[in-house]
C-alpha cells in the first residue's frame, strides 16, 4: 500500500506537458508601482478611499494619500501614547477603521480610537 501512495504522488508532482503551456509567467505583469517611507516601521495598514492609514510601530500612526499610485504622499504622523514620543516603549501594532473612527492596537497603553480624519487632517501633526 505504500509503494502505491508513493506512485501515486511521484505522479501528482510531475507536470504534465499540456498543463505547463497553461502557465501564466506573473513577472511580466507584476512589478512596483510606487512607494513612500514612513519614520518607523509599518505594521500593519487600512486602506479608507485615497488614503492609507499605517500603524507604523514607535513612531504611532501615518496617514498615506495614495490617491497617485506612483507617489503616495505621507500626509502627517499622530504620535500615540505607547510610543516613545510619550514616553512608552511600544507603538502601534495594529490598525482598522469602524464607521469614523480609527483603532489603533498601541502597546502597553492598548487600544487608541482616533477620529477618522481624511479632508482637514486636524488631528494629524
Amino acid at each position: 500500500m505504500k509503494f502505491l501512495i508513493s506512485i501515486l504522488l511521484t505522479f501528482a508532482m510531475v507536470p504534465l506537458p499540456g498543463f505547463a503551456q497553461d502557465c501564466i509567467d506573473y513577472q511580466d505583469y507584476l512589478h512596483w508601482v510606487g512607494s513612500t517611507e514612513t519614520p518607523g516601521r509599518a505594521q500593519d495598514l487600512v486602506i479608507v478611499d485615497s488614503y492609507a492609514y499605517v500603524s507604523d510601530g514607535t513612531s504611532g500612526l501615518q496617514v498615506v494619500d495614495i490617491s497617485n499610485h506612483e507617489s503616495p504622499l505621507l500626509m502627517g504622523t499622530i504620535h500615540t501614547p505607547g510610543g516613545p514620543f510619550y514616553g512608552g516603549d511600544g507603538g502601534a501594532f495594529s490598525v482598522a477603521v469602524t464607521g469614523n473612527n480609527v483603532l489603533l492596537a498601541d502597546g502597553a497603553s492598548g487600544l487608541q480610537i482616533l477620529p477618522l480624519q481624511c479632508s482637514g487632517l486636524s488631528a494629524v501633526d
